[in-house]
């Protein structure tokens, strides 16, 4: 009998001796379902629906407005709560629609599109951007993932009435600053995917005459490699944004510059040809030479902002099948990304910047941590290579001092220099109050959700699973109450 099994025998006997009142048992769901539609099918009917119901969804106007309400009212009917932020600007009014997935941690990865448009019918930009989103929202919602994922749909990146491009990011991570910044990963965006001939990833940042913050253009090639789906990179031959970046022209911009956060951007066009040919003297080496199809010479190749090529009718005569191509390997993408963080934040550390010793990680959870322990003794667990550093701050993100101790949600950051190379959260098993102790507040936590009078999520329930099953049950209370008549030790795995 493996020493596990032993501890769960008892577990039960303590139970049994004690004579605890039985529980429901708590369930909670994880996996993708079994579905007859393969991906992209439902994205082709979002943005058919977008197209032929909400039309030039411009600033102010009528269409946009109905257009956000029904991308909420979708959201509501996958399950999920939505956040609607509006906001002012320059006397025009926008709205950003957000839906949240908890995962097993508080940090987040963001996946966005704007849904605005110019006076088109905005297939291409950005109803393909919309309905990518809204799929892998449906997709994910009862997928259980490391990280927390936040759906965001985006107002105002088209509008130059405001004075500002992309106003709606631009004022999301403005507001969501001081909330959110500290706890943000990677922002995925995803803008103008129907019409290009290639669809393209971008990510990084030059910074110093280096190429910094690569780890979602990474994320996103590796998942495209493991699913099986082309994903090109920016042509060399294209000086306007350095390969692979693509700091500018989306709503990666704010989450940029104002964050510092890795982003990738996806979409597709055609740049320029490999001996950097095509388009027209507007066009050439840039994102609007979208196609080198003949019939688009007029524009250059280009589809967006075009009325006369920008809608569905049009995109589906010239090029059958490729919409929905175009939509079915972005969702595969992104789709493989959120069930695949293979990324360097909290994926190991197996780069050779640093080594972890006696601790270890579960996905960008940092575990085996002893109650009461100090972040001194937690520093003497890392050996730093190079110009790793290493930085703890508090679940608030306030920086802490050697005799501090670590709690359950302290956040561990080792950089590059001035570069984020990964970040983890610490977990003490039976610290669910997170103090860095286990004692009668965190009982009274894991009575509270057995009596289903609490629910615990992310960080918190992983701090309740004691046993380490994956649910927080009776099993784990017996472990808490066993803990606290001294009976037993709180498993740290």
């Amino acid at each position: 009998m493996g020493m596990k099994t032993k501890k769960r025998c008892a577990a039960w006997l303590f139970i049994c001796v004690l004579c605890i009142g039985a529980f429901s048992h708590l369930f909670f769901p994880s996996g993708i379902q079994a579905r007859a539609d393969a991906y992209g099918d439902p994205a082709y009917q979002y943005i058919r629906y977008l197209a032929e119901h909400y039309p030039a969804r411009i600033a102010d106007s009528r269409q946009k407005t109905a257009a956000g309400s029904w991308i909420a009212d979708q959201l509501r009917s996958f399950g999920y709560p939505v956040e609607e932020l509006g906001f002012d600007q320059n006397g025009h009014h926008f709205v950003n629609y957000t839906a949240t997935k908890q995962g097993r941690t508080d940090q987040i990865v963001y996946v966005g599109a704007h849904y605005d448009s110019v006076n088109t019918t905005g297939t291409d930009d950005n109803a393909s951007g919309v309905a990518a989103v809204l799929e892998i929202a449906k997709r994910m919602k009862n997928v259980e993932t490391e990280f927390t994922i936040k759906f965001c749909f985006f107002d105002g990146e088209e509008s130059a009435l405001t004075g500002l491009g992309y106003a709606g990011s631009c004022n999301y991570t403005t507001i969501k600053k001081d909330s959110e910044a500290h706890r943000a990963l990677c922002y995925i965006n995803v803008d103008c995917v129907a019409a290009g001939d290639l669809l393209y990833a971008y990510g990084g940042v030059y910074e110093n005459g280096a190429l910094t913050k690569t780890m979602g253009y990474d994320w996103a090639n590796n998942a495209a490699s493991a699913a099986g789906v082309p994903l090109s990179a920016l042509p060399q031959a294209v000086d306007m944004f350095p390969s692979p970046t693509r700091v500018t022209g989306s709503d990666q911009h704010y989450f940029n510059s104002n964050w510092g956060i890795p982003y990738v951007y996806f979409e597709a066009s055609r740049w320029c040809e490999p001996d950097g040919s095509g388009g027209n003297s507007e066009t050439n080496k840039t994102c609007w030479y979208q196609t080198n199809d003949s019939r688009l010479a007029s524009t250059g190749g280009r589809v967006m902002h075009m009325p006369q090529f920008d809608s569905l009718s049009v995109l589906e005569s010239y090029f059958p099948g490729r919409i929905h191509k175009n939509l079915s390997d972005t969702v595969t993408i992104i789709m493989t990304m959120l069930q695949n963080p293979d990324y360097r934040f909290g994926s190991g550390s197996d780069t050779g910047d640093y080594e972890i010793n006696g601790y270890r990680t579960r996905g960008s959870y940092l575990t085996m941590i002893e109650p009461q322990t100090t972040v001194s003794a937690l520093r003497s667990h890392f050996s730093l290579h190079g110009d790793t550093r290493l930085e703890i701050a508090d679940p608030n993100g306030a920086a802490c001092s050697d005799t501090d101790l670590i709690r359950t949600g302290s956040r561990i950051t080792l950089y590059s220099g001035q570069t984020p190379i990964a970040q983890y959260q610490a977990v003490i098993y039976g610290d669910m109050s997170g103090d860095g102790v286990i004692d009668i507040v965190d009982f009274a936590y894991i009575k509270s959700q057995m009596l289903g009078q609490l629910q615990m999520t992310g960080i918190q329930a992983e701090a309740a699973d004691i046993d380490d099953t994956g649910t927080v049950d009776i099993v784990d209370f017996a472990y808490l109450k066993s803990y606290m008549l001294g009976a037993l030790q709180i498993p740290q795995h």
